[in-house]
């Protein structure tokens, strides 16, 4: 089976898109600066973060079709490529993007991608990075891995009602979208990676 994202043509997101671009870059300096008060850095990154969050989702999200085996269709959606930890991966890995659209544009395309799994760890921190001005950031399993611990198998579903068709996918495989992370964003992660989250409560 080819594992793929569904190609995205809503004006809406499509336009989203063309502003953080233009946002991004119009914020360069404002993301590096270190003067000014004590942690102003800390909440211009955060608040910037949120701002390119927000974008990414304010039109919704591309359902990848990916979800844990057993998972209604009503659960939360995932957003397995974190956008907050997207933009600190861009602005501080691969701001060259910055000045190339396109390679810009897929990387924003990926992180609207969503899976759905259950719903207790989808609300676990233990999944998610914590930010807070005190400790900064925590990254407790890194999204190349985390998955794999939590999920044994995984199905694809396509199409609603009667035309819906549900793959099941080979357990060996592991988690269907890990070939997409970028080994940038892992990069990012680990800057931040402190293994306290074991994840035992899901095993």
């Amino acid at each position: 089976m080819i594992i793929k994202l569904k190609n995205e043509n809503k004006r809406s997101v499509e336009l989203s898109c063309q502003h953080t671009f233009w946002y991004l870059n119009s914020i360069k300096e404002l993301w590096d600066k270190t003067d000014g008060k004590p942690n102003d850095q800390y909440y211009n990154q955060q608040i910037i973060s949120r701002i390119f969050y927000n974008a990414a989702y304010g039109f919704g999200s591309n359902i990848s079709g990916y979800r844990e085996n057993g998972v209604l269709t009503n659960a939360p959606d995932d957003h397995w490529l974190s956008p907050r930890m997207g933009c600190y991966a861009l602005m501080n890995q691969k701001r060259e993007w910055l000045d190339d659209y396109e390679k810009f544009r897929e990387y924003f395309m990926l992180l609207r991608s969503t899976i759905k799994i259950k719903k207790s760890k989808n609300d676990s921190n233990e999944i998610k990075f914590v930010n807070d001005v005190k400790n900064g950031i925590t990254v407790k399993n890194l999204t190349i891995n985390k998955y794999d611990m939590i999920v044994d198998t995984w199905i694809y579903v396509e199409g609603t009602g009667k035309r819906k068709e549900v793959t099941d996918l080979d357990p060996k495989l592991g988690f269907p979208l890990k070939h997409l992370v970028p080994d940038f964003f892992t990069e990012e992660e680990r800057k931040y990676y402190t293994p306290i989250g074991t994840l035992e409560e899901f095993v």
